[in-house]
């Protein structure tokens, strides 16, 4: 599916898709994007392809697909990155200083 315009209100997503129709979805299915300040909302790119739409400065990447299809964002329950972080260290696979798990997921062939 490709967009072709994006709105963030207060409390919805409105994606306008290259066919013309219009889908709303509320913020409460994207608790990073409801918690964000207005400012960050506004502050999104789409991706090549208009097939999604990315804040970069909040971490959010919501492909069109998953917002007409009513998908939530999969937020970890508290405490996740620490247990892994621990459960990491325990099976050896603790990264070199500077080097972080999502530096390693962009380039994972790398040799870190």
């Amino acid at each position: 599916m490709i967009a072709r315009d994006v709105r963030v209100n207060r409390d919805t997503i409105e994606v306008t898709l290259e066919d013309g129709r219009r889908v709303i979805t509320p913020l409460a299915f994207y608790p990073t994007l409801l918690n964000a300040t207005p400012a960050q909302r506004r502050n999104w790119e789409f991706w090549p392809g208009h097939t999604a739409v990315e804040w970069a400065e909040i971490g959010l990447e919501l492909s069109v697909a998953s917002i007409v299809e009513g998908r939530k964002e999969h937020v970890p329950p508290r405490g996740y990155h620490t247990r892994l972080r621990k459960w990491q260290r325990a099976q050896g696979m603790e990264l070199p200083p500077g080097v972080t798990w999502d530096m390693v997921m962009k380039d994972p062939r790398r040799n870190w």
